[in-house]
């Protein structure tokens, strides 16, 4: 009988100790999607920063409108350095920005040039960002996005969507991310019978 009570004692400890250590419940939505915790901004004692003001979209920014998944307005900046057209990323302060490089665009035609901005805006819209290892299924929904939104917005016709085609077709590059461009080119017309693509829910 005495050996049963000691390990009563014995366990009773443990238990409250163990009860003391459960996982905090989440505090709210934010923190209950896995996908966005990476991209909270901490300060010096580790707690998470509010998410900051964006700055208001210059005015000569190449697509203008342009807006991420949780309707934030998106940045752009020119980088000369960047060897690809265009890349959606976070900035240092976690803002959603798109950065491009200039003197890759001089030589297509206005058509082409916005059809490869609103893709890099689709990755912002459709919170590919968050979502970690990128693809060939994401970026043939950016394809998508940008051909739709164009034509919704009255910018893109028949004579537009065969000049992107056709320049597609010899600029773009086959990586493990990208279809062939001859590939995308004619995944475009497919894309016109497709409605727009949405962000996932947890955005909405």
């Amino acid at each position: 009988m005495r050996a049963f009570v000691v390990m009563l004692l014995l366990v009773a400890p443990l238990s409250a100790s163990a009860a003391k250590k459960k996982p905090k419940q989440p505090q709210n939505v934010i923190d209950m999607i896995p996908e966005l915790q990476p991209q909270k901004p901490r300060g010096e004692d580790g707690q998470p920063l509010p998410p900051p003001e964006p700055d208001p979209p210059p005015e000569n920014a190449p697509y203008k409108g342009c807006v991420d998944a949780r309707g934030i307005a998106v940045l752009w900046r020119e980088a000369p350095q960047i060897a690809d057209l265009a890349q959606a990323l976070f900035d240092k302060r976690s803002r959603p920005t798109i950065e491009y490089n200039p003197a890759r665009f001089k030589f297509m035609s206005e058509m082409t040039r916005t059809f490869f901005f609103a893709h890099e805006c689709a990755h912002h819209a459709l919170g590919h960002l968050y979502g970690g290892v990128q693809g060939v299924d994401k970026e043939q929904q950016a394809d998508c996005w940008a051909v739709l939104t164009m034509k919704e917005a009255g910018t893109l016709g028949d004579e537009g969507l065969q000049q992107i085609q056709q320049e597609l077709g010899t600029i773009a590059r086959s990586d493990p991310n990208h279809s062939a461009g001859l590939r995308r080119a004619a995944n475009l017309k497919w894309c016109m019978t497709e409605p727009i693509p949405k962000a996932p829910e947890k955005f909405r």
